[in-house]
């Protein structure tokens, strides 16, 4: 088979924005959240913005994909959050404490989806 070249208008390119994609809202009330599509359809996307645990919707129109930047090679020790002592102490004794600062996906319940 040949290569093929087809000229689309812009106008009928649409984002295909799926649940776990991380964006950035470019304008509007929200400009400059980033977060993780938990929900949407054609005309809204449901963003979820890890910083302050809340939800916003906005149309996909103005959010982009985003990518957060890659640290390599790096000692620094203030990016990496420090425990305290009780909050060790009650992390010991949690089965999921393995999770903590890694990104995972909920399978049941409510949050299930995100």
């Amino acid at each position: 088979m040949e290569d093929v070249t087809t000229t689309i208008p812009f106008s009928s390119l649409r984002k295909d924005l799926k649940v776990g994609d991380e964006v950035c809202i470019l304008s509007g009330d929200h400009e400059g959240v980033t977060g993780w599509v938990v929900n949407g359809d054609d005309d809204y996307v449901c963003v979820f913005n890890d910083r302050t645990g809340t939800e916003v919707e906005v149309s996909p129109k103005i959010v982009q994909f985003f990518t957060s930047p890659f640290v390599f090679g790096t000692e620094s020790l203030d990016l990496k959050a420090p425990f305290t002592d009780a909050q060790k102490c009650v992390m010991k004794g949690d089965s999921n404490s393995q999770l903590v600062g890694k990104q995972v996906m909920v399978t049941k319940g409510d949050f299930r989806g995100y």
